[in-house]
């Protein structure tokens, strides 16, 4: 009797054990489908239960980590997916979704380590690996390391080229980082390959007619200067004829907008204690020429570039 009572309870236990992985599996897949419905939050919840039942489970928390991440949520990504490779440290995709939750958090030297473990064991040469050779690079850079930086992007680069994706982005990306380490020479050959795909990619006239520049190959400088004026045209009023080269002073724009902004500001308090109202609407008007000014210096451009979608593996 108590062979068969021992018996019984074993398979009871069976049992259980196989109906909460089936229910396990179930809010997972659950989950995915809400998540790709788009309600996230139903799908964290979903997520959520299934880690309540398997608590020793990696899947569950990966999953929640990446609907996190589409919310916008990265510490709690970065929380649910540190568990999650404690729980399966040999998973080596993990680390590339903890790496993109940091890129996202712009902490580019913990992004750096991570991406260092996820290719640290991978094939150089696998294409699979083409995006996390890119964002290393951007991790890189951020860490101004360009001349390591150039080298990721190459690789990516090298690998695109077995793709039937658009990556010409990479080329901006690397030409970014020859231009950071001063190779102006190498950073106008990537932004020519990059503005052979996207020719009014302001960014990438900029900097390419900046390189020009400091080659000192002016006509060059001045073609791409007249380019950002065709496609803002309220540019030439304070960069033409002798001053189209004033364009690429970065240094000059940014303490001609400061002063201007500073003016403006001044003008617009002076026209609040004004006693006469015509005096209070002259103030105005300057302060409006003042912030007009300071628009028209302005670049409206940096080294840093976004748009180029999110990390999160899906």
């Amino acid at each position: 009797m108590k062979k068969i009572i021992c018996i019984l309870t074993l398979l009871l236990a069976f049992l259980i054990v196989k109906v909460s992985a089936q229910n396990y599996n179930t809010l997972c897949t659950t989950g995915l489908a809400l998540e790709n419905e788009g309600k996230l939050d139903a799908a964290i919840n979903k997520y959520s239960d299934a880690i309540g039942l398997k608590t020793n489970l990696s899947k569950g928390y990966s999953l929640r980590a990446n609907a996190y991440f589409k919310k916008g949520n990265y510490d709690n990504a970065i929380s649910d997916i540190s568990q999650a490779i404690i729980l399966s440290p040999n998973d080596n995709s993990l680390f590339e979704v903890r790496a993109n939750c940091y890129m996202e958090k712009e902490v580019y030297d913990k992004a750096l380590s991570d991406y260092n473990i996820v290719l640290s064991k991978a094939n150089k040469n696998d294409i699979k690996y083409i995006l996390i050779f890119f964002r290393r690079g951007k991790a890189l850079h951020y860490n101004k390391r360009y001349d390591d930086a150039v080298v990721d992007y190459t690789q990516a680069i090298k690998l695109s080229l077995k793709s039937t994706t658009n990556y010409k982005y990479f080329y901006l990306w690397r030409a970014l980082s020859y231009f950071k380490a001063n190779n102006y020479t190498e950073a106008i050959k990537d932004f020519d390959t990059h503005l052979a795909v996207y020719p009014t990619y302001v960014k990438s006239i900029f900097y390419q007619g900046y390189a020009y520049n400091k080659n000192g190959e002016t006509e060059k400088a001045k073609a791409n200067a007249l380019k950002l004026i065709e496609i803002d045209p309220s540019k030439e009023v304070y960069f033409s004829g002798k001053n189209i080269l004033d364009i690429y002073d970065l240094d000059m724009r940014r303490k001609v907008v400061n002063q201007s902004l500073k003016e403006a500001i001044t003008k617009i308090e002076e026209s609040q204690i004004s006693p006469s109202k015509t005096l209070a609407n002259t103030n105005l008007v300057e302060a409006f020429t003042k912030l007009n000014k300071a628009w028209l210096y302005s670049t409206g451009i940096s080294t840093k570039v976004y748009g180029s979608g999110k990390y999160c593996r899906n």
